[in-house]
């Protein structure tokens, strides 16, 4: 039981140390780009997500979709 829990706490700290993270989102606006995200949020007419360097806001009229996606997603280093 010992060795499963350390076992398991070394793959969690791998896991933060690679920067990959298991969920994300593709965020599809009308114009044709695509955001791919691990979190979005809306507050008001805004969705919110995370990006690379930050947190990026648009109005939620120029969004057309937001899915859910199996694609892995590199998170930036600070």
């Amino acid at each position: 039981m010992r060795k499963a829990l350390i076992y398991g706490l070394v793959f969690a700290m791998y896991g933060n140390v690679l920067g990959v993270a298991d969920a994300a989102y593709i965020i599809k606006l009308k114009n044709g780009n695509e955001y791919i995200t691990t979190r979005y949020w809306q507050e008001g007419r805004q969705v919110f997500f995370d990006t690379y360097d930050g947190v990026f806001g648009i109005e939620r009229t120029f969004v057309t979709k937001i899915e859910k996606t199996d694609q892995i997603v590199r998170l930036a280093r600070r």
